[in-house]
């Protein structure tokens, strides 16, 4: 087998020396591409892979994210400083998303105090109501956990915490958790997470910290009304 270079990067599938195979031209970019002789395959130096806008502009629109800004204010400065045209602050989401994904069980950075929140949604084509919960922390701003149920319960909130449990280090666990005066709260945080974790009630989160749940929860809803 011959060396890898660092201009001829090992195939990812075989470990074999790609060769440089020509460019694509991407719609804000160009990426190089290779092909593979052992295993007759072409790969693509698209990073990250099926993102069409530049690495640079998604880090930055991330970035803003943690810091609090709204989406439609990401979209707007994205377009302005990076001369790309996002047209809706649905992608700005998904870029959110994937990061999060991306990053699931990588979290050193969370705060002490985590804020869980939830909102009434409809279904676009048949009025159905559910409700979204969802756990955002209060340093980086992330919803590090949410979920979707047709009822408002215990239960569903046990589900959120689930999820936000699962992505956390094995060395994290918060110290509090507030919400508002919801009465399933109380019991879903002493399920998942024992007596360890305080529980703070507050009368309401309008003025509090549930503007980010709220807009994620409204770009997640005009992402499935598009698959729809």
């Amino acid at each position: 087998m011959r060396r890898n270079t660092s201009e001829n990067p090992p195939c990812p599938h075989c470990g074999y020396r790609l060769i440089k195979n020509g460019k694509k031209k991407l719609k804000y970019k160009t990426v190089q591409q290779y092909y593979c002789k052992r295993c007759k395959k072409s790969i693509s130096d698209n990073k990250p892979k099926h993102f069409t806008f530049p690495l640079v502009a998604i880090k930055s629109a991330v970035r803003l994210r943690i810091e609090g800004l709204s989406l439609e204010r990401i979209r707007k400065f994205i377009n302005r400083t990076f001369h790309v045209l996002i047209k809706s602050k649905t992608t700005i989401h998904y870029w959110c998303n994937w990061f999060l994904i991306t990053c699931a069980a990588i979290f050193p950075h969370l705060g002490k105090l985590l804020h869980m929140d939830d909102t009434q949604v409809k279904t676009w084509k048949n009025s159905e109501k559910f409700y979204f919960f969802a756990i955002k922390d209060s340093v980086t701003k992330l919803i590090v956990g949410w979920s979707l149920s047709k009822r408002r319960n215990s239960d569903a909130a046990s589900a959120a915490l689930d999820s936000a449990k699962q992505r956390f280090l094995p060395t994290y666990e918060p110290e509090k958790i507030r919400t508002d005066s919801f009465k399933g709260y109380r019991p879903a945080i002493v399920k998942v997470f024992k007596h360890s974790v305080k529980h703070e009630r507050v009368k309401s989160f309008k003025e509090h910290s549930n503007n980010v749940i709220e807009d994620s929860r409204n770009a997640e809803c005009q992402n499935k009304r598009k698959k729809t």
